[in-house]
């Protein structure tokens, strides 16, 4: 089920190729199961798929003839009844961020309906893992549904922040009335890292990569993702505004679900945030600390945060290199040439690797051109930061304000054209 989950989410698979493998390893089929160990082992390839989906050829007849090509049962979506020409092919071709367009309520007359998802928008590519968890869950929940979201530098991310989303997760599922529909990873801007980074200015990793290595990191994952919108904003932006952008996606996406936020913070930030702020956007937040640093962070906190704030304590013995791990570490490690797949994963250090990100850290090559451009080919155009002004425009433009102020300062009478 677990591989078939990644195939799935990868889009290694279309969902009517997920649902005849769930109705094969219904019928305990072994040759279905042996081929998806072996994409287990092999890695998801061209060949490992093309032979999959030529033993699924074999069973297509049976399977459109079954109760469960009609129901869904046993599968992560639910379908229309109205759908039957699809199934004629296993394999349709389908973009990158579609979500099956099945709109119809599953369930009893009373049972609120499925969440409707627009196609390939550049929004609602950060909610496809949480619209597959709301299918799942169906109408009969009757937890109240969150999200999680976590803002931070991430130069660059490593275990201990996944780990954060985890625990998060585990508590509020485990001692908690909340439902985890999915975990938010939001890279901040690129100018509160130069701010924080400016005595040390080699080692800010430009906002292409830190992007790029969050998307490695949760790439894996089934319930976290990544959101672009605030590392490509023009200008700074405070966490209310991160939260009114999540929450405006989820309405438009989700418009018949009431979902939560709740912001994931460490223990320095979680006093400099706004308690009625909170209250108003209907946002809660979690802090994890380690036992030494519980008590003093509640000693600064006052009785108002008690119906707003979460702090959960991880008392879990950790090893001395996972203990250690920070940003800070990682980059220094890698600027001395260590391993560091441990600290973070092992396609984050064969990126850093491919892009020479060590080297440009410690200064033997200098940041180019190409890794302080960000590309937005295939990203709606009506989300884009900003439109940059063609180079000529922009220097004639600071020239002319240069000369103004030059004979102002020497006392001179600017007159310009109307």
């Amino acid at each position: 089920g677990e591989i078939v989950n990644k195939l799935f989410l990868e889009h290694a698979i279309s969902e009517n190729e997920d649902r005849l493998i769930r109705y094969l390893l219904a019928r305990d089929d072994r040759k279905t199961l042996e081929n998806l160990m072996y994409i287990e082992s092999a890695g998801i390839t061209k060949e490992s798929i093309g032979n999959f989906r030529q033993h699924l050829g074999k069973h297509l007849h049976a399977f459109k003839n079954s109760p469960m090509a009609k129901k869904g049962m046993g599968s992560r979506l639910f379908f229309n009844d109205d759908d039957d020409d699809e199934s004629e092919d296993i394999a349709p071709e389908r973009p990158d961020t579609a979500i099956p367009k099945d709109d119809s309520s599953v369930g009893s007359a009373g049972g609120s309906p499925q969440p409707m998802i627009p196609f390939q928008s550049f929004i609602h590519k950060v909610l496809v893992k949480i619209a597959l968890r709301l299918r799942e869950l169906g109408p009969g929940s009757t937890r109240e549904k969150v999200i999680l979201v976590g803002s931070g530098m991430y130069n660059p991310l490593h275990r201990l922040h996944l780990r954060m989303f985890y625990l998060a997760r585990q508590f509020l599922e485990g001692k908690s009335r909340f439902e985890v529909l999915g975990g938010i990873v939001s890279p901040c801007h690129p100018t509160a890292v130069r701010q924080k980074f400016r005595q040390r200015p080699k080692e800010i990793i430009p906002p292409k990569h830190r992007l790029a290595m969050a998307r490695l990191s949760v790439g894996d994952s089934a319930w976290l993702t990544v959101d672009p919108w605030e590392i490509t904003r023009r200008r700074v932006l405070d966490y209310l505004s991160v939260l009114d952008h999540v929450r405006e996606i989820i309405d438009e996406a989700f418009p018949h679900e009431k979902i939560r936020l709740i912001y994931l913070v460490d223990g320095n930030t979680l006093p400099k945030l706004s308690v009625p702020a909170l209250q108003e956007k209907r946002c809660n937040c979690l802090c994890i600390c380690r036992p030494m640093a519980v008590d003093i962070l509640l000693k600064q906190l006052t009785k108002e945060w008690k119906s707003v704030a979460y702090v959960l304590e991880d008392t879990a013995i950790l090893s001395n290199d996972l203990e250690g791990i920070n940003s800070t570490r990682v980059r220094r490690d890698a600027m001395d040439g260590k391993d560091i797949s441990k600290q973070t994963s092992t396609k984050v250090a064969r990126y850093i690797a491919r892009h020479n990100i060590a080297e440009k850290m410690a200064g033997k090559e200098r940041w180019n051109k190409e890794d302080k451009h960000f590309d937005f080919a295939g990203d709606d155009e009506s989300d884009r930061p900003y439109i940059k002004m063609p180079v000529n425009q922009l220097t004639m433009k600071k020239r002319a304000e240069s000369e103004d102020n030059l004979l102002l300062a020497q006392g001179a009478v600017v007159h310009k054209e109307e």
